[in-house]
């Protein structure tokens, strides 16, 4: 019996429901303590996206959501961070190397991971057995001691990853990884890489995983036997926490990032914190909309203050402010704003993303942090970029490959590079050029970062944990994922062919020549001495090195 037109319509209605509707309201654990503001910043869209999608949000965090919904919960994490206050250390943290600098973060990290489970409201939610969790999404940030509320709740657990691609991911996720091409987060090397440039990348990529794995997990993992000590005994160690990881979502994108290979479950997801732009505050419209040679936006995102740099360092800009004919948009942070700068508009709040989409915008100065270099991406404008910290060296690296960036570390910033530079993002069209293509490439999405976000959470919610997005790799041991069987097998066998094929080449030279020696002697029983006892010695001699050449073939057959 055929259907007719209606009956076929709902039935693919439907269908297309059963597939692409999303799951069921869930219960969402996310645990993103960690103070830094540029961190909520791309977190906390997330949690509301989740919200308005009906699932029931704690949120454990030490900032704020300007009136959540209802469906949110915050649980309130305590910040007594001994992790840099003020602004003014910060501007000297470039002169740190990279091996004191990576143990600074792991020990204050561990301070703050500290801070967050003995906070009131987290002790108490600590003594809460009766509560029950679809999923835990936990930021990837040095806080591994956290990952323990998944096996609290026997839920899932995903991951995000707010800063540059943590290569500790490849091991617990089974992804590809090497370091010959590859540059490791720590290091300060992007592109080809020099000889001299693959080995630091190799020893500091290689150190920093081993001490990792053998001193900065074991002190997490102390932390959460500490405070998770109310739980079955015994607890599975960080290590087996990070192996059933379901996914890893990254603040990354190909198109502005390093392209490397990746697993099913671990997804770009680079620039889901921003929204269309929306239309700017009036002083701030008027004063880019009159900017007839267009402007420059300034801002060093929510953490450094520029007006704490020193002083010989903000000479350098008002200086070269001073000749240019373009307007700038200054984000200061300081109480006393200069003064006698007609052409500099002067704010300690300014909404970045929506002014970096104005047209009037030339170019802009910033400190190179992940979330203003996507910004400037999305929105196609160059920048000049001064890092001072972090993964913002490494971050301006990337985007000055691109084409669309002039990068200069805040160490060896001086008058001369400074006017330089802005001049060459000014006037070469070729920068913003490249910028409007590096933001056509990575808006060339099929789903927006933010849908993309959500449909694979819901994936692994449906399909409870979905581990088999992850590949054999993880549970391969390191010998094996790097074949060192293989190569020591081949050695052996080179080293017992060295010294063993001397011994059986003589052998099979004497058997040879034994065996035709008699058949020489009973031929000559039969032919007379002559011509034919020089072709037959000839024969013999052939023979014997035919012999020879097959007994080393057979015993490469062996072997090999």
């Amino acid at each position: 019996m055929k259907m007719n037109l209606l009956t076929k319509t709902c039935f693919v209605i439907a269908t297309c429901f059963v597939f692409t509707c999303p799951v069921e309201s869930a219960r969402i654990l996310v645990v993103a303590p960690f103070f830094g503001k540029s961190h909520s910043i791309y977190i906390h869209p997330i949690v509301l996206e989740l919200a308005n999608r009906n699932h029931d949000i704690v949120l454990i965090s030490t900032n704020t959501i300007k009136d959540p919904p209802p469906n949110i919960k915050l649980l309130q994490s305590i910040q007594e961070s001994k992790l840099t206050e003020s602004s003014i250390e910060m501007y000297d943290t470039w002169s740190m190397s990279t091996i004191p600098h990576t143990h600074t973060i792991w020990n204050d990290l561990l301070n703050e991971t500290e801070n967050c489970l003995k906070s009131p409201d987290i002790k108490r939610f600590l003594t809460k057995n009766d509560d029950h969790f679809d999923l835990v999404i936990s930021e990837l940030f040095h806080q591994e001691a956290l990952y323990m509320f998944a096996h609290k709740y026997k839920a899932p657990l995903i991951l995000l990853g707010s800063s540059t691609y943590y290569s500790g991911i490849d091991s617990f996720m089974g992804n590809p990884s090497t370091l010959s091409y590859l540059n490791h987060e720590f290091t300060k090397y992007y592109g080809d890489l020099t000889l001299y440039q693959r080995i630091e990348n190799y020893i500091i990529g290689n150190y920093i995983s081993i001490v990792n794995k053998w001193y900065a997990i074991r002190q997490q993992d102390d932390l959460a036997r500490k405070y998770f000590n109310n739980l079955n005994q015994p607890l599975p160690s960080i290590e087996e926490l990070e192996n059933n990881v379901s996914l890893v979502l990254l603040n990354t994108h190909f198109s502005f990032d390093t392209v490397r290979p990746l697993v099913p479950g671990i997804v770009e997801i680079g620039g889901v914190h921003i929204k269309p732009p929306k239309e700017l505050p009036g002083d701030i419209k008027k004063f880019l909309d009159d900017a007839k040679n267009g402007a420059i936006f300034f801002g060093f995102g929510s953490y450094l203050k520029s007006s704490e740099m020193p002083e010989e360092k903000l000479k350098i800009f008002f200086n070269s402010f001073k000749s240019l004919k373009q307007r700038i948009l200054w984000k200061w942070d300081g109480e006393n704003e200069p003064k006698n700068f007609p052409n500099i508009f002067f704010s300690n709040w300014m909404p970045q993303s929506d002014i970096l989409a104005h047209p009037n915008i030339r170019a802009f100065i910033s400190h190179g942090g992940m979330l203003s270099m996507q910004e400037a991406v999305s929105r196609g404008v160059p920048i000049l970029g001064i890092s001072v910290y972090g993964d913002q060296f490494l971050n301006m690296e990337k985007i000055k490959s691109k084409g669309m960036a002039v990068h200069i570390p805040y160490n060896t910033l001086n008058e001369e590079n400074f006017n330089k530079s802005l001049n060459a993002i000014l006037n070469d069209v070729n920068y913003a050029n490249s910028a409007k293509e590096v933001s056509r490439r990575y808006h060339d999405q099929q789903n927006t970062p933010m849908d993309n976000a959500m449909y694979w959470i819901e994936y692994v919610i449906r399909h409870k944990g979905a581990k088999f997005m992850k590949s054999k790799l993880v549970d391969y041991p390191w010998y094996k994922y790097h074949n060192i069987d293989i190569y020591f097998l081949f050695f052996i066998s080179a080293a017992v062919l060295y010294f063993i094929s001397p011994l059986v080449l003589r052998y099979v030279e004497l058997l040879v020549f034994v065996i035709l020696s008699r058949a020489i002697r009973i031929i000559r029983s039969f032919f007379v001495e002559g011509i034919l006892i020089g072709t037959l010695d000839a024969l013999k001699f052939i023979i014997t090195i035919y012999a020879i050449l097959y007994g080393i073939q057979f015993i490469l057959r062996i072997l090999f």
